[in-house]
């Protein structure tokens, strides 16, 4: 009932602007995740393997939990309540992240999970961690805006990708 709640709220607030703004955050995950995966083999070198294999495992879970699921998204359902954004006149809503169509399942969300794998990284430096978490949660709040995945979704990838990373960080102290 709240996640229906959630989509009744998108739909109140979809806007044009938004619309642009949700797509460009839910685009950028692979450049911004190459951008700190270079900043931490520049300047942390110590960390840099344990970032990649945070990053690597909760991308894994990921896939083997949506192959396991198979959970249809938001957008290829008939729920009336989803908010559909359409690009060049063709709805958005992809099954897979992947150039292959293995994980074309909701649950859950790899951009949350990857993006909260790497958010245990970032606490050293609490302006760099407030920035990467407003940005971890506008961008996973974006994948809920485009209905290509329920807050549930989101919800477990963000549980999923803290778990994994802080487990990656502890390894490594």
């Amino acid at each position: 009932m709240m996640e229906e709640e959630i989509f009744y709220f998108v739909g109140w607030i979809a806007t044009p602007w938004l619309d642009f703004l949700m797509l460009a955050l839910s685009e950028t995950l692979l450049y911004v995740i190459i951008l700190i995966a270079l900043y931490f083999f520049y300047r942390r070198r110590r960390k840099f393997p344990a970032l990649g294999l945070s990053v690597l495992a909760s991308t894994l879970f990921g896939i083997l939990l949506k192959f396991i699921t198979g959970w249809p998204r938001p957008c290829k359902s008939s729920l009336p309540f989803v908010h559909r954004v359409l690009v060049n006149g063709v709805p958005y809503c992809r099954s897979s992240v992947f150039p292959f169509n293995l994980a074309t399942s909701s649950f859950p969300s790899i951009h949350a999970a990857v993006l909260f794998a790497v958010l245990p990284f970032t606490a050293y430096d609490r302006r760099f961690f407030v920035g990467f978490l407003i940005y971890a949660v506008l961008t996973s709040m974006s994948r809920i805006y485009l209905g290509v995945h329920y807050p549930h979704d989101v919800l477990a990838g963000a549980v999923i990708g803290v778990l994994i990373g802080e487990l990656a960080l502890k390894k490594l102290r």
